[in-house]
Order: structure tokens, then sequence, then C-alpha cells
């Protein structure tokens, strides 16, 4: 039984890292490129690349203090694994609100 809650500590690390990853891309992928006659609306992006740098450093950060947390522990328990899926949940959703944060200046004009 230790073996198997060891294999699904490191599965659910190496998913919890994939997800983390694809969380990042979405927020670079989400990055507006306005064209104003026919050249890039460079303030605008500028200022989403602010927003998506506090986004990647918060991301970054809530990765680190969870692989401080996995790197401490050798098995997992079922509430470890669903507590992990709530946490993903909840941090999959930066994407959104970083695009909503963007969104929001791209209007100051």
């Amino acid at each position: 039984m230790g073996e198997i809650k060891k294999r699904m500590k490191d599965r659910l690390d190496a998913f919890s890292d994939a997800i983390i990853a694809i969380i990042i891309t979405v927020m670079v992928l989400e990055l507006p490129i306005e064209k104003i006659g026919g050249s890039v609306d460079y303030l605008v992006l500028f200022r989403a690349i602010g927003i998506y740098a506090v986004s990647f450093c918060f991301v970054g950060n809530l990765w680190y203090q969870h692989a401080q947390v996995f790197n401490d522990t050798e098995r997992v328990a079922n509430k470890t694994v669903v507590m992990d899926l709530i946490f993903l949940f909840f941090m999959s959703l930066v994407p959104t609100f970083t695009k909503l944060m963007t969104d929001d200046t791209s209007k100051l004009r």
C-alpha cells in the first residue's frame, strides 16, 4: 500500500506541474496584440506584459510553495489529492482574471 501512495504522490506532483505549465502558457497566449493603423499598439501590449509578469510571479510562487510541500512528503492521502485538485481548480482561474485585467487596461484610451 505504501508504494501505491508514493506513486500517487509522484503522479499528482507531475500532474500539478503540467497544469501549472498550461496555466502559464494560456496566460501568455492571451496577451492582447492590437493593431492601430497597421502597427502594434505597444502601450497596450507593454501594460498587458506588466500584468502578465505579476500573474506569472504569482503562479510561479504558488508552484514553488507546492513543490516545497511535495518535496517534504513521501506519500499522499486521498484527502491531499482532493485538496490539491481544489487548489489547481482555483489556480486555473488565474488566466481568466489576468485576461480581465489586460482587457480593462486596453479600454483606458
